[in-house]
């Protein structure tokens, strides 16, 4: 024969805000999974690579679609327990404190002592409830989602990814560059400006590095041996 101990464990499983805030927090995690995917396809094409596709679609400013949850609903057959105790029984009463003490308290103090400190737990109707305790309900679950396609956040067309320009001369750093709508500036070793930039050296040190995320009219740094 069940126990109370054991009706205790089967049906006060957690706190029914607890259940609603997993929820929650499924669906929040469910809309950073999707936004994290779209902008991986936007550094996927906004970076350098040798295949004829991905410029193409450079060149034509392409952009992955992003989407979004406007909405979710859930159901779900639990059975519901209240446990706890009224607090008023372990604090004193508005009335039993001394007068000076009562009118000093707010309207709030003086009667939120008196309110029920009780939860209310929710547990999954599974068979074992039903055999045991005859409990009848459809031990079912479900849940509705819609995804739709959304505008991209602002300025999300202008991200790219930092070329490599390191071994390159200028002018191909520069065409380079270009492609990503990225500006190059040739600098001696202090960070200054050259007025006369070599055209055939190579390139030796680049700031930003490659691979570095960036906006669209940075200037990457570039210097020579």
């Amino acid at each position: 024969m069940p126990t109370i101990k054991d009706l205790v464990s089967d049906v006060m499983a957690a706190p029914i805000g607890d259940i609603i805030a997993s929820v929650g927090q499924g669906v929040a995690q469910a809309q950073e999974a999707l936004d994290r995917a779209s902008l991986a396809q936007v550094l996927a094409i906004y970076h350098e690579s040798d295949s004829d596709e991905i410029r193409l679609l450079q060149e034509i400013g392409y952009q992955p679609t992003f989407y979004a949850l406007p909405d979710t609903t859930g159901e779900i057959q639990v059975a519901l327990s209240i446990s706890g105790q009224n607090s008023a029984s372990s604090t004193p009463a508005a009335t039993t404190l001394p007068a000076a003490r009562t009118k000093a308290m707010s309207l709030a103090e003086r009667f939120l002592p008196r309110l029920p400190a009780s939860k209310i737990y929710a547990a999954p109707v599974n068979a074992d409830l039903t055999n045991r305790y005859g409990f009848q309900a459809s031990a079912a679950a479900k849940i509705q989602f819609r995804i739709v396609p959304v505008p991209a956040p602002g300025r999300v067309s202008e991200i790219r990814v930092v070329p490599g320009l390191l071994g390159k001369l200028l002018d191909e750093a520069e065409a380079l560059a270009a492609r990503f709508s990225l500006e190059v500036i040739a600098v001696d070793k202090n960070g200054e400006p050259l007025a006369t930039p070599p055209s055939n050296k190579k390139i030796t040190g680049q700031l930003p590095e490659a691979g570095e995320i960036s906006i669209a009219g940075t200037q990457i740094q570039v210097s020579f041996a």
